[in-house]
């Protein structure tokens, strides 16, 4: 009798490196001296600057993430390369004790991604990811069996420890949300989109961005 395989057909592929080579406290440092603001459903403040990686003190961490952009795009999803990164917004978040970050996807956008600049212990250091819906993909809304164990085929959602020099890549409409804090230590984190220019398709179905 021949193996017995399965397919996770039509991924939402996560990125995630630990341990990136950086230095985190310079950029601690230089968000300690910009501009916040509280964002409208109070749980947490945001740098009032949405284009942050366009400063010029942020170019080592512009660098950082368009790096392992063009890893998770160009060689994991083997996307071709006459299309190039466009940065479309940036901002850093602050979250103090009882901070979170609620359910949520990014719109206009079609890659997205978070680096943890500073994640102290029991400051939300976990990133929940959902699928839409809530559902996965082999049930429906209307008949969801029970899960005895849960792996990768049958989940609805995933968690991911994030601690600081950790990134996280991910397509803009992934949901996503992050526990509150339970620590009087701050939490800093960097959250940017991107798209991909260039030609799409071809011929008559052509599209150039």
């Amino acid at each position: 009798m021949g193996e017995a395989l399965i397919f996770p057909l039509f991924s939402t592929p996560l990125f995630v490196r630990h341990d990136l080579e950086w230095d985190n406290q310079k950029a601690v440092k230089y968000l300690e001296s910009i501009e916040w603001k509280e964002i409208d459903v109070k749980n947490g403040k945001s740098t009032v600057n949405h284009s942050l990686l366009d400063e010029p003190e942020m170019a080592d961490v512009r660098q950082l993430i368009e790096d392992n952009l063009k890893v998770y795009l160009f060689d994991f999803l083997d996307i071709a390369e006459h299309h190039t990164l466009r940065h479309s917004a940036s901002w850093a978040m602050l979250h103090e004790r009882g901070d979170f970050a609620q359910q949520h996807m990014h719109k206009n956008s079609q890659f997205s991604g978070v680096l943890y600049v500073q994640t102290p212990p029991n400051s939300g250091d976990w990133v929940y990811f959902n699928a839409p819906d809530q559902q996965p993909t082999f049930a429906s809304q209307t008949l969801s069996p029970d899960i005895a164990h849960h792996n990768l085929y049958n989940s609805r959602c995933y968690r991911e420890a994030v601690t600081e020099k950790t990134i996280c890549i991910f397509p803009s409409h992934l949901y996503h949300k992050t526990p509150a804090s339970k620590t009087d230590e701050k939490r800093y984190c960097i959250a940017f989109d991107y798209i991909l220019t260039g030609r799409y398709g071809q011929q008559a179905g052509s599209l150039t961005i």
